[in-house]
């Protein structure tokens, strides 16, 4: 009698039912994991539950094909299947039931499942919830300490702290830090965290106190998330003035810890560098950064004198001389000092910095700023600024004084990924909202470069810059009266020669010649006594549109080295692009070739 063939492997796991199961099991842990991704953060459970429950469905599901195999459901209850044979050659189960098997594989599912929750709220009862809610924040703001200190003088030092840890916090990976401007803007103000978060688009915030009494020194901290108002980490440290830098650093780390962050550096263990052993020092610096912040004359050349100080104690103290390169160069961009004289006393300063200490990310910046605005040394510039902004990505001023560098070099949409970029650290700014207003202005977009400036001006309406900024895309576009009435305002508030030349070249333009020669006579007055940005003189020479007195100026403006590599790229000037003078101020600067071809868009609107 022949033997009957046996089936075929397809035909076997159809017959056990095996393709069914994996179908089932298949949109069950679908499911699982679709409700364990929505449900466990919620209840504020470590970011591993989540993956332990992926690797369970992993590990179940060949042990769901195996039972597949073996066990079959019939209606007298589950039964093993068997490989009997009728005797028409079929196969048929066997009657051997493990039903009570089956149920002990339910128990001990059911059991796995109860201790990893189990575990999972145990570690977060004990663990002081540092696991889950801060897992997904890629972005924060270091809102102002606030001084709860009784003497009022030390401001300086709590604004000197939120900015050593804004600082110290840019150097982790993955997260965003609001830069400075930005968030000493709620400085003094009562706001939800809610509004903050949103104004700033960051996801947590930063905030607390520093008492300072005698050499003692609390600080209280805490960390909040912006979405819900919940409390993701809080401390209060009480210490020896002398253990500053340590509570910095406490402090940053707690944020990595409370945030699952991880260091971007490698190789230095610490977050907050101690940058100098003297703590009178370290005070004298911190009062330096407090009036350079201020930005007027006054406050940069008190800030000199901090910093001068501060290396009298400590002649090593890297980051006070690249304070002081910061105070030098920012005292000849604003024309508060002759362009040699400021920029060579802040490369000196920048370099005696990155001598001592060659990671000082403001020596960098300032190096690439005097590259930039001195030396008409492109590259150079550009080196430096991406050296800064890998140091500190968080460094929005230097990363705007780069979109002014690749503004420069004609490379505009590289300026305005990094303009949006700056825009995102730092939304606050009206310099730095200016910054796209000027992009927009070189490409002949008046309606663009007039929303930005407006912009600006609504964050600060006291800022002077974004004032007589807003002025020249209004005079371009026509809008005469607008453009002198915003001159005139900005004007009141400066007084600068930069702000006379704007307000001389609007009138002209305007046609209100004889009111453009009496500030033409101040400036050229002033130029006669002391030195003067030559710039200045030649645009309102512009305005009258008198191209040789114009170019006259241009080249003494070169002759004293000042910034005028962004300027040339105006619409004003149009008009001179096809002079040789000009030709040769182009070639001298090393300026794009760009600058000498005729623009698409008219200089003056009809």
């Amino acid at each position: 009698m022949t033997e009957p063939a046996r089936p075929s492997l397809f035909a076997e796991l159809k017959r056990r039912r095996v393709f069914r199961v994996v179908v089932v099991y298949a949109l069950a842990a679908w499911v699982v994991l679709q409700v364990a991704e929505l449900v466990l953060p919620a209840l504020l459970l470590p970011e591993w539950t989540f993956r332990l429950v992926v690797v369970l469905a992993l590990l179940g599901f060949p042990i769901a094909i195996a039972l597949a195999w073996v066990f079959d459901v019939t209606p007298e209850g589950v039964r093993r299947t068997g490989v009997g044979r009728s005797r028409r050659g079929r196969v048929q189960p066997s009657d051997v039931a493990p039903a009570a098997a089956s149920r002990r594989m339910l128990y001990v599912w059911a059991s796995v499942v109860v201790v990893v929750l189990g575990y999972a709220g145990f570690n977060r009862y004990f663990s002081g919830g540092k696991g889950g809610p801060g897992a997904g924040i890629s972005s924060i703001a270091v809102l102002p300490l606030v001084n709860m200190s009784a003497d009022a003088e030390n401001e300086y030092f709590s604004d000197g702290m939120t900015e050593e840890l804004l600082n110290a916090l840019a150097q982790l990976e993955g997260l965003q830090v609001a830069a400075r401007t930005s968030s000493f803007a709620f400085k003094g103000k009562e706001l939800d965290v809610r509004e903050i978060g949103r104004k700033l688009g960051v996801s947590a915030v930063l905030e607390g106190s520093v008492r300072r009494s005698g050499n003692r020194l609390r600080v209280t901290a805490q960390l909040i998330n912006v979405e819900d108002g919940y409390h993701l980490w809080s401390e209060t440290y009480e210490r020896e003035l002398a253990d500053v830098f340590a509570v910095q650093d406490e402090i940053s780390r707690a944020i990595v810890d409370a945030l699952k962050l991880k260091l971007a550096r490698v190789g230095r263990d610490d977050l907050v560098a101690r940058s100098t052993d003297d703590v009178a020092a370290y005070d004298l610096y911190l009062k330096g950064r407090f009036h350079w912040n201020k930005r007027t004359g006054a406050s940069m050349r008190l800030a000199l004198e901090y910093f001068r100080q501060a290396l009298e104690r400590d002649p090593t103290f890297a980051r006070a001389y690249a304070g002081q390169a910061d105070v030098y160069a920012l005292l000849s961009y604003y024309g508060h000092l002759a362009p040699r004289a400021g920029y060579e006393q802040a490369r000196a300063a920048a370099r005696r910095a990155l001598e001592l200490d060659p990671d000082v990310a403001e020596a960098h910046a300032s190096l690439g700023l005097i590259a930039l605005n001195y030396d008409w040394d492109w590259d150079s510039a550009e080196r430096e600024f991406r050296r800064a902004l890998e140091l500190n990505p968080s460094y929005a001023i230097a990363r705007q004084w780069y979109v002014n560098l690749l503004t420069t070099r004609g490379r505009y949409k590289e300026a305005a990924a990094q303009s949006a970029r700056a825009r995102a650290l730092d939304p606050l700014d009206p310099i730095i909202a200016s910054g796209s207003g000027t992009l927009a202005l070189v490409q002949r977009q008046w309606d663009t470069a007039i929303a930005a400036y407006q912009h600006a001006s609504a964050l600060n309406p006291d800022h002077p810059g974004s004032g007589w900024l807003l002025s020249i895309p209004y005079s371009l576009a026509g809008r005469h009266e607008e453009a002198i009435a915003q001159i005139a305002r900005a004007d009141s508030v400066a007084g600068s020669p930069i702000t006379r030349s704007v307000y001389g070249w609007a009138l002209a333009r305007a046609g209100r010649t004889s009111e453009a020669r009496k500030i033409l006579a101040e400036l050229e007055s002033l130029a006669a006594r002391a030195p003067a940005p030559a710039y200045s003189l030649a645009l309102v020479y512009i305005g009258l549109g008198e191209k040789d007195r114009t170019l006259d100026w241009l080249e003494r403006a070169i002759e004293q080295h000042e910034s005028v590599g962004l300027q040339l790229s105006l619409p004003d000037f149009d008009v001179l692009r096809g002079e040789l003078r000009f030709r040769r101020i182009v070639q001298r600067m090393n300026l794009p070739a760009s600058l000498l071809d005729s623009p698409a868009a008219p200089a003056r609107a009809p």
